[in-house]
């Protein structure tokens, strides 16, 4: 039987500030540019791995904090540290990936009868390396 991870065990750190406990949700995706190399004389083409992508995208509630932190990853002309984890950093139930990347957008919006919440999209630079649980 699989252990499934619930939901609320992730964390996310940019630039070494734990934004877990404002997080909502949360995808992280990468990408494999496959090229296909067709052959003579071969009917089947063969897939050979190209380029790794990825990207994150991030939300949740803001506090005062973290408008301060989010802003500063924002506005860096650098690159900044960012560590994904799967399930509970206190006691890791996937693992983690780690690396660098640079957010390429950054909202907040509000609702009259709701918080301050943000959004980000960063792109990923460079290795995404997974560390086991």
């Amino acid at each position: 039987m699989a252990t499934f991870i619930p939901g609320y065990f992730a964390a996310i750190t940019i630039n070494g500030d734990d934004l877990a406990p404002n997080m909502a949700s949360g995808t992280m995706t990468r990408n494999k540019n496959i090229m296909l190399k067709p052959v003579a004389g071969d009917q089947d083409v063969s897939a050979l791995p190209g380029l790794i992508t990825g990207d994150i995208s991030a939300s949740g509630h803001v506090s005062t904090e973290d408008i301060l932190k989010l802003n500063a990853a924002f506005v860096a002309n650098t690159q900044v540290v960012y560590v994904w984890q799967i399930g509970d950093a206190a006691a890791p139930d996937a693992g983690a990936y780690g690396g660098n990347l640079q957010i390429s957008s950054l909202s907040f919006a509000f609702a009259s009868e709701d918080e301050w919440t943000f959004t980000l999209d960063a792109v990923l630079s460079g290795t995404a390396t997974y560390t086991a649980a």
